[in-house]
């Protein structure tokens, strides 16, 4: 994998009905945290492992918060040598989610925005194939908890795991501190001592350590 591109987010009206959200010791940080969150998961799952931040840009285009951002945009390196982009936001119309992934050999986007879900995959702009699942029965929560249910059953530790949650918050509380401008690494030894303890520790089935020593 080359290059991972994404964005994530909604319009923020909850925001209006919430106020605790603008409210930095409550939350931690703003969309960032919110939604991009859940980009990061994605990177680590299918991509590979983020080592470091080269850049992060915050900004209060709508709402005005004091100390959390209602957009953001990330870049990030990863440990295959590839790059990352993500942007975060609380002011998207479209909503929810888009992501690229491009390779050597091929491509996947990934489009729910406007309430589509659409699957592009090809090796090439001319050899490309378009799904289209918007009609399917919306089962995600569904498969969710029968995942963890089989993985507790068969006794594997569910994923994703407490690991992967520290690492994708980790990532994004680190990327507030790009907003500068200097690189700042995500990942160091203290993280691989500690997914080694975690995998010694509980059995878990094709965790997401991408990571080569």
């Amino acid at each position: 994998v080359l290059f991972f591109r994404g964005w994530i987010g909604n319009d923020g009206a909850h925001l209006t009905r919430r106020s605790w959200y603008s409210v930095k010791n409550m939350v931690g940080g703003g969309t960032l945290l919110d939604n991009g969150v859940h980009l990061i998961d994605l990177i680590r799952y299918m991509v590979d492992e983020i080592t470091s931040c080269s850049s992060c840009v915050t900004s209060n285009l709508r709402w005005k918060f004091d100390s959390v951002e209602d957009t953001g945009i990330a870049v990030y390196n990863l440990s295959n040598g590839g790059m990352a982009v993500v942007y975060s936001s609380w002011v998207d119309k479209s909503g929810y989610m888009y992501f690229e992934v491009h390779g050597l050999d091929g491509f996947i986007h990934v489009d729910s925005r406007w309430g589509k879900a659409l699957v592009t995959y090809g090796r090439s702009f001319q050899d490309k194939t378009t799904e289209d699942y918007t009609d399917y029965p919306k089962l995600s929560y569904d498969l969710e908890l029968e995942s963890f249910v089989n993985d507790y059953r068969r006794g594997f530790h569910p994923k994703p795991t407490g690991y992967d949650g520290y690492r994708a918050v980790k990532i994004v509380l680190s990327s507030y501190k790009c907003v500068n401008g200097n690189v700042h690494q995500v990942f160091d030894e203290e993280d691989r001592k500690l997914e080694r303890l975690y995998t010694k520790t509980f059995k878990v089935e094709e965790p997401y350590i991408r990571w080569q020593s």
